[in-house]
């Protein structure tokens, strides 16, 4: 992802926060390469329903509008609108009559919608905002993309569709819908920016090779970008890119030995197992709300802020944070009241603290701030009582004799 890019969507995003509605959402489609001056004014949430839903056969079905806060008609985007977007002057392509397949769209409508809290105070399933977002689709003869507002988060709804066998000129909604859900505002997952680049007008262009010249080029771009076998597939690679880069790159300490080939490739998935681990399990929360793993240990701007020196060379954010959290909290029992901390920093020069492979260490790579901010953040991460985080590192006697010598693997443990 660009890094520009990833900045403006990051910006974008936090606007929703101190704009209005309608504002912050054209801003992040403008970001995203979609923008038009065609606009309307729906007027409330009950002039909306009484307006496209008179008999109320399709909007209160799934979602009541007492429970919508307003209602916004973005825009409706042209292919004239797509044009000026892409910077060329492009002439869209008609629909080919005997394409039983091609689809005469001439508009899209990007709406906002926000939305209050349910009444049952449990958060929106995907399946209620997919209802709701296909009967908005069933009110206009043209495709309608939907974005959610909840609180501190935005999803994007596209309803799919496709031509009506009986009438060339209509389409018939279908029940597919792509819902890119629960965007955080304030904290955006760096997944969600892969997703909404990939869905920017010049990222879609790029992945079919051509400018996006009709609708249909439109709509068939974002089934290919947002499919989830894709996006699996694309993450599946750039963890095997991952992969065989370190396997030239990545260097274990000495006892951590090679395979055949002379590569530390048992380590290197062990190490990716751990992260990987670790990444899915921040997405679970505890029965209070918060994460099982604070956010704060895989944002960026956040890890600078605890590393003196966090550049990809120093390796630090392995070193201080990583192995910190691998070996000496996930493995780690957490501290009881009235018992002596069991997680802490490992006392520099104490040979009792040697080879302790449940202490924090590398105090030295972190900031002030980061001395004060790393232990609250890792104090109540849960307990795993598993072998996937125990430090290989280990002392083992000498045969024959009664000295020990030091193994090291994971290099953790040291004075």
């Amino acid at each position: 992802m660009s890094e520009t890019l990833r900045s403006d969507l990051r910006t974008a995003l936090t606007a929703f926060t101190g704009k209005p509605l309608r504002a912050a959402a054209r801003d992040l489609f403008a970001t995203l390469g979609y923008a038009s001056e065609r606009a309307l004014d729906l007027g409330s949430v009950s002039h909306f329903c009484k307006t496209y839903d008179s008999t109320g056969t399709l909007l209160s079905r799934f979602e009541p509008a007492t429970r919508w806060l307003s209602i916004q008609l973005l825009f409706q985007l042209t292919s004239a609108d797509i044009a000026r977007s892409s910077g060329r002057q492009l002439e869209l392509i008609a629909p080919d009559p005997a394409d039983l397949s091609a689809r005469a769209i001439e508009s899209y409508l990007f709406f906002a919608l926000d939305l209050a809290p349910p009444a049952d105070g449990k958060p929106r399933s995907r399946t209620d905002l997919c209802d709701l977002a296909r009967a908005l689709n069933r009110l206009f003869p043209m495709p309608a993309l939907v974005l959610f507002k909840e609180g501190d988060k935005l999803s994007v709804a596209i309803t799919y569709r496709r031509g009506n066998k009986k009438d060339r000129s209509k389409d018939v909604v279908e029940r597919k819908v792509t819902l890119i859900k629960d965007i955080s505002l304030s904290r955006p997952h760096p997944g969600h920016l892969v997703i909404l680049e990939d869905f920017s007008l010049h990222s879609l262009s790029e992945l079919r090779g051509r400018d996006i010249r009709t609708f249909a080029d439109l709509d068939a771009a974002w089934r290919e970008s947002l499919s989830v076998e894709l996006l699996r597939r694309r993450a599946y690679r750039m963890l095997a890119d991952w992969y065989f880069w370190a396997r030239e790159h990545a260097q274990f300490p000495p006892d951590a030995l090679p395979d055949a080939d002379g590569k530390p490739s048992l380590h290197l998935i062990r190490l990716l197992t751990r992260v990987i681990f670790c990444w899915f399990v921040k997405e679970k929360t505890l029965p209070d709300g918060r994460p099982l793993l604070p956010y704060d240990l895989f944002d960026s701007p956040r890890i600078r802020e605890l590393l003196k020196d966090s550049s990809p060379e120093a390796g630090t954010y392995y070193t201080a944070i990583l192995q910190n959290l691998f070996f000496a909290t996930l493995n780690t029992e957490m501290d009881e009241d009235g018992k002596p901390l069991a997680r802490r920093f490992a006392r520099e020069g104490n040979e009792d603290d040697h080879m302790v492979h449940t202490l924090w260490r590398h105090e030295n790579q972190l900031t002030p701030a980061g001395l004060k901010r790393l232990p609250a953040l890792l104090r109540d991460v849960p307990f795993l009582n598993g072998g996937l985080f125990e430090c290989l590192d280990d002392r083992v006697e000498i045969e024959g004799t009664t000295r020990t010598k030091e193994i090291r693997i994971d290099g953790f443990s040291v004075k």
